[in-house]
């Protein structure tokens, strides 16, 4: 039983061009998934958090937590 290389060789352009259609189908769910979690999700508020305290000073003027230096 011998290997015909011209049956496989008669194959591999079509195989490149399922692999291709693969990698584009791939990469258009992956964009739909994206677009359908950004469209569906709630605005992210930056600065809706409370400040933080300085500790024994009351609030911290101007500053994020951050900006608090550890205690040693």
């Amino acid at each position: 039983m011998r290997h015909d290389p011209r049956s496989a060789d008669s194959r591999a352009p079509w195989r490149r061009l399922l692999a291709a259609w693969r990698a584009w189908l791939l990469w258009a769910v992956v964009l739909v998934l994206l677009a359908l979690d950004w469209h569906a999700s709630t605005p992210h508020r930056r600065f809706a958090e409370p400040m933080p305290l300085a500790l024994g000073n009351g609030p911290a003027a101007d500053a994020g937590h951050c900006s608090l230096a550890p205690a040693k």
